[in-house]
Formats: structure tokens, C-alpha cells, sequence
């Protein structure tokens, strides 16, 4: 197990991949004073079927947050 520099804690696979297990600060102060819990932003995404998985992040010196979302191919061609 390990900790990247972003606050995301991991764990290295047996095939040399890195896998997110955890993350080391669920609250984002953005540049403007805001603070943002990212799991209940994640959490109501991840309601929707069309989602398999969403990571998001945030940066005190931005205004704004990034999401990654892998959809569900399934789902998508259906």
C-alpha cells in the first residue's frame, strides 16, 4: 500500500498497476473558500446507471473541480 502526492491512497496490483483504494482528504477548499466533500459529489454521480466509477478532484489554487467517469458500456449500447 502507498500514498501518491494528489492525497489518493493505493495499493500496487500484481501486474505492476496501481489501484486507488482510498482517499486521504474527502474535503476540497477551492480557490474561491468553498469547501466541497467530493464522496457526496461521487455518490449521487455514481446513482446514476450509466456510471461504473467516478474520481473527483479538486485544487485549492482552482475554482473548479476535474471528474474522471468511466460509463457503463452496457448500458450505453443498450
Amino acid at each position: 500500500m502507498g500514498y501518491l502526492s494528489r492525497g489518493d491512497i493505493g495499493e500496487w496490483q500484481p501486474n505492476g498497476a496501481m489501484k486507488v483504494i482510498d482517499r486521504q482528504k474527502n474535503i476540497f477548499k477551492l480557490s474561491q473558500g468553498e469547501y466541497v466533500a467530493v464522496e457526496s459529489i461521487e455518490s449521487k454521480y455514481l446513482q446514476c446507471p450509466l456510471i461504473t466509477s467516478i474520481w473527483v478532484y479538486g485544487n485549492t489554487f482552482e475554482s473548479f473541480l476535474v471528474a474522471v467517469v468511466i460509463p457503463d458500456r452496457k448500458a450505453l449500447e443498450d
